[in-house]
């Protein structure tokens, strides 16, 4: 699948291909082939919108996706994303973390490039999906500019709803 991401988007707005999504790799296909046309299917934390974009595919016309996504630079990707596969009709992209309460939140970025967290400099396990992100990085030319960034961030507020609220109001 073609996404755009990150250290492409910016400056040519290239696309890059993943293949495989190694980190969830065996849960994300028992699941994905559990959804049929018609079904609702919600994302939360679509980053640039792999699963969502998937299941937009699977629920058909009749069928709807939220993705949610509460880093505003992430949900831009996520929007052209949407777009180039011509699945504005299936999938609603929704700008918001999902919580225990509605409000805001403060969320910082991570060294995973496109996901972000409650807590500063948060530190994830480096599998082969990320290890590919971060060679991706190191060639892109901008990696210390992008590590600066994440690291000196003094993060993003965004808005914040409980999961309940937001089907409510784009679903229901």
């Amino acid at each position: 699948m073609k996404l755009y991401v990150f250290d492409k988007w910016n400056s040519h707005k290239k696309t890059f291909r993943l293949d495989e999504w190694d980190t969830d790799e065996d849960i994300f296909k028992k699941e994905i082939a559990k959804i049929k046309n018609g079904n609702i299917v919600i994302d939360v934390g679509s980053e640039y919108g792999f699963y969502a974009i998937t299941a937009g595919q699977l629920v058909g016309s009749e069928g709807k996706v939220l993705a949610i996504e509460a880093h505003p630079e992430t949900y831009k990707l996520l929007l052209m994303n949407i777009k180039m596969h011509k699945l504005s009709d299936r999938i609603i992209p929704i700008c918001k973390a999902a919580g225990k309460s509605s409000g805001k939140v403060k969320i910082y970025e991570t060294i995973s490039p496109g996901s972000t967290s409650i807590f500063r400099q948060s530190v994830y396990k480096l599998n082969k999906n990320r290890f590919y992100l971060w060679i991706n990085f190191l060639r892109s030319g901008a990696f210390l500019k992008i590590i600066l960034k994440r690291f000196t961030s003094s993060g993003y507020t965004v808005k914040m709803d409980t999961l309940d609220n937001i089907v409510r109001q784009y679903i229901i």
